[in-house]
């Protein structure tokens, strides 16, 4: 395994989150009473959904797993199966950065915070060097 194979994946995910963590997780991201009326609602299931995420999409790689036809495909058959309704709706909020150091290593965090300053050829070459990553003119869920 090359050295940069190494890299993308040490970025990646430094320790997946178990159920246990769900509410550390909701607690961090601002999200504490909805993981509270979630578990209050009876409904198993919470959704993360903003149709600002259709805005997240690869620019130089159009063909790229994630895209915004993918999440629309997947919210249109949770509608087409009557199961969008049936889940405890969450509203996406950004990330803080001590969630997100629950998943990658700071110099990850530090990385990609940095993406703001540089051109787009910048972000494309860094993009190439990180494991399923790319940058587009949408930084973040405000």
């Amino acid at each position: 395994q090359s050295s940069a194979s190494r890299e993308r994946r040490r970025n990646r995910i430094r320790a997946p989150f178990g159920d246990e963590d769900i509410p550390i997780v909701f607690a961090g991201s601002g999200g504490r009473d909805l993981f509270h009326r979630r578990l209050a609602s009876g409904r198993g299931t919470a959704l993360v959904y903003d149709e600002r995420m259709l805005l997240h999409k690869n620019v130089w790689f159009s063909s790229h797993a994630e895209c915004p036809e993918r999440v629309t495909s997947i919210i249109d058959r949770l509608n087409d199966y009557g199961l969008f309704d049936r889940c405890v709706s969450i509203s996406a909020e950004a990330a803080s950065d001590e969630v997100i150091v629950g998943c990658h290593q700071n110099s990850y965090l530090n990385t990609v915070s940095n993406t703001t300053t540089i051109t787009d050829e910048e972000r494309k070459s860094l993009a190439s060097k990180l494991d399923s990553v790319y940058f587009n003119e949408v930084r973040s869920i405000p």
